[in-house]
């Protein structure tokens, strides 16, 4: 799915990036502009809100190791300055108009977005695209930013939870760029030249690897005249770039690593399906929640079960252009480490061997619900669920997720659990003190 499920003892906590949305396909404008670029436009009328998204297919699965975080500096290079507006001024006239503007970079994809009151679309949309078709890239800025880059890499090298992730990843993927962690190493952001991002930038930032998302009170023709006003004049082509594929993964792989903090942070788990795989996504996603929900999740009951000292859990499972990785993540102490991975993969591999109960299958299905329902209450939600779709695949997966998820069945579960999270080919990784 596209999302993470997080699962903490204390509380539950259903973190995702929306998923579905009851939006007929007819109520959604798609279309194409002679440049490439992408448009989808829902309409919304009920508040005077329109979030805009800008999503452009740039992420380190288009990196090397070498330029590995380029996608990612470009992120933070992007609102600075252009030659229509000084630095600071971009953020002055977005936050003028009461609104702010954020960012995100993936494996994948690349993410802007902002929610305006809809009587500023047009500023907001012009100030937009000028600042991510025409940053300027000061040779200052870069190295002011660099080494705030460098401190956000520091800080998640220093987290446990975060550092396991990132060592799961490069242990997991041999070949494939999803091993490379979408921040960067200390080592490929100190080496990064200008050069080096402006080359990328000028690859990846084109109008065939950019969608434009609207969702609000604008009517569809005005958003796709304006959007076609904004970008339809930009003008740049990239190579296509061949991601080599990662091989069948036969025995397991594990890895150890030491940070100074009191607990340890296992993540064990196994590659999954793509996006080209909805229905399996789907399954997996029900799968995870089953072993994951805090108050009735069998990892929970199997860990109390086992005496596993532990604070917190999360399943993890988020689709991808390419096949992605399910895996669980326990911090526990460090006596406990193996038990609790032990744990881990004894109950993802009942899950194909005994199945799940009906109460199983329909508690899961609604708490994913649950949480589609909230995301679309807000039109930002909406946005974001038909950008990240878009980006990776089509928009209209957003719309069949949760039809997909209500139509999942038991015999659907045990056989995503057989073909994907059983066997001798899962990844083991163990952060605590001395590696412990």
């Amino acid at each position: 799915m596209i999302r993470f499920v997080y699962i903490f003892i204390t509380v539950l906590l259903l973190q995702t990036l929306p998923q579905g949305l009851c939006d007929e396909a007819d109520d959604i404008l798609s279309s194409t502009l002679p440049n490439g670029l992408r448009v989808i436009v829902a309409e919304d009328h009920h508040v005077n809100l329109v979030a805009i998204d800008i999503w452009i297919r740039a992420g380190s699965v288009y990196e090397t190791p070498e330029k590995n975080g380029v996608s990612h500096f470009v992120e933070h290079m992007i609102f600075k300055a252009t030659d229509k507006y000084g630095p600071g001024e971009i953020d002055r006239i977005i936050e003028g108009l009461g609104a702010e503007v954020n960012g995100g970079t993936s494996k994948d994809w690349q993410h802007f977005y902002t929610t305006v009151a809809s009587e500023h679309i047009g500023i907001v949309l012009d100030v937009l695209a000028d600042a991510i078709l025409n940053a300027r890239f000061d040779p200052d800025e870069i190295e002011k930013e660099r080494g705030i880059i460098l401190d956000e890499i520091a800080r998640a090298e220093s987290d446990p939870a975060r550092l396991a992730v990132r060592v799961f990843y490069q242990t997991a993927y041999a070949v494939h760029p999803y091993k490379l962690p979408a921040m960067g190493t200390k080592e490929s952001i100190s080496a990064l030249t200008r050069s080096d991002i402006l080359d990328y930038y000028k690859m990846r930032y084109t109008p065939q690897n950019m969608i434009v998302v609207m969702v609000g009170d604008v009517k569809k023709a005005e958003a796709l005249d304006l959007i076609g006003e904004k970008f339809g004049g930009f003008r740049r082509t990239s190579p296509e770039v061949k991601v080599q594929a990662e091989p069948p993964q036969l025995t397991h792989r594990i890895a150890k690593g030491g940070v100074t903090s009191s607990q340890s942070c296992i993540v064990v788990g196994y590659h999954g399906p793509s996006v080209s795989d909805f229905r399996d996504c789907c399954a997996i996603d029900v799968a995870s929640v089953v072993l994951g929900d805090t108050y009735r999740g069998r990892l929970c009951d199997a860990l109390r079960a086992k005496k596993v000292k532990f604070t917190s859990i999360s399943v993890d499972f988020m689709t991808q252009r390419d096949p992605s990785v399910f895996s669980v993540l326990i911090a526990t102490d460090p006596t406990d480490a193996q038990s609790a991975a032990q744990v881990a993969l004894s109950e993802m591999h009942k899950l194909a061997t005994e199945g799940i109960e009906p109460s199983e299958l329909a508690q899961a299905k609604r708490l994913i619900e649950g949480s589609d329902l909230f995301e679309r209450e807000t039109v930002s939600g909406r946005a974001r669920a038909l950008g990240l779709y878009e980006a990776i695949a089509s928009y209209s997966l957003a719309l069949d997720y949760i039809p997909t998820v209500r139509s999942i069945t038991q015999a659907d579960i045990a056989n995503v659990a057989l073909k994907y999270l059983t066997g001798d080919g899962y990844t083991l990784v163990t952060i605590g003190v001395d590696g412990i």
